[in-house]
């Protein structure tokens, strides 16, 4: 995928070489952002889908005894 070369951390990397040093927090976390949303990796994706590790747990109620 050219996107992941041209969007994603290699074009922080290729900022950086560009300019001399460390690219500024805005602009590095500017490119990051684009590239999560490319990518599908937002926050609010990731939270909207079922976890691939974490089995859905159902809230306790105050009085219930919890598992050992």
């Amino acid at each position: 995928m050219p996107a992941n070369r041209e969007l994603g951390p290699e074009k922080i990397i290729a900022m950086a070489e560009e300019i001399g040093g460390p690219v500024p927090a805005e602009r590095a976390t500017a490119v990051s952002q684009g590239y999560k949303k490319l990518a599908g990796c937002t926050t609010a994706v990731l939270n909207s889908r079922d976890s691939w590790s974490v089995s859905p747990v159902s809230p306790v109620m105050p009085g219930e005894p919890t598992a050992p």
